[in-house]
C-alpha cells in the first residue's frame, strides 16, 4: 500500500527535475544568443530536454496512479485535493507551489527559445537562398533540380554530374 510519503517523494522528484529543466532551458537560451552558436551543443541540449520531459511525464503518471489509488482525481485537481487533507505546515505544500512556479517559467522559457530557434532557422534558410541564387542554383529542390534518370541539373560554378 502506498503512503502519503510516496506522493511527497514524487512531488520532490518532480521539483528537482523541473529545476534541472529550467537550467537546461537557460543553457539553451544562452547558446541561442551566443555569437558562436554551436549546433552540437544545441542538439545535446535538445536531447537533454527531451529526456527530462520524458522523466517528468513518468513522474506525473506515477503520481496520477497514486492519486487514483487514494480515490482522488488525477493531475493538479487531485494533488490540490490531497494537499487540502494535509496540515497547513506540510512541506509538500511549498514543493507544490514551487512545481507550479517552475512549470510556468519553464513553459515560457521553452516558448521563447522556440521562437528564437524559428528565427534562426528562417535566417539560415534566407542565407542559403541568397547563396544559392548567387551561385545560380535553383531555389530548393523543384522539378528543374533533377533530369531524366535522376541526373542532377543544378548549374553552378561547381557543376558536377551526380545521380540521386
Amino acid at each position: 500500500m502506498t503512503t502519503t510519503n510516496d506522493i511527497s517523494a514524487i512531488l520532490a522528484q518532480a521539483q528537482q527535475s523541473l529545476l534541472v529543466l529550467e537550467q537546461t532551458l537557460r543553457d539553451e537560451a544562452q547558446e541561442l544568443v551566443a555569437h558562436t552558436r554551436n549546433p552540437q551543443a544545441i542538439s545535446a541540449i535538445a536531447q537533454r530536454k527531451q529526456q527530462l520531459v520524458v522523466g517528468i511525464n513518468e513522474l506525473v503518471r506515477t503520481g496520477d496512479r497514486w492519486l487514483l489509488s487514494q480515490g482522488l482525481a488525477v493531475g493538479r485537481e487531485g494533488v490540490e485535493a490531497w494537499l487540502q487533507r494535509c496540515p497547513a505546515t506540510h512541506p509538500s505544500r511549498q514543493v507544490w507551489q514551487s512545481i507550479m512556479d517552475l512549470s510556468a517559467r519553464c513553459k515560457l522559457m521553452n516558448e521563447t527559445n522556440g521562437v528564437k530557434i524559428g528565427l534562426l532557422s528562417r535566417r539560415s534558410q534566407e542565407a542559403l537562398g541568397v547563396l544559392f541564387q548567387g551561385l545560380g542554383v535553383n531555389e530548393g529542390y523543384g522539378p528543374d533540380t533533377y533530369g531524366p534518370k535522376g541526373i542532377g541539373r543544378i548549374s553552378s560554378p561547381f557543376q558536377t554530374s551526380y545521380k540521386a
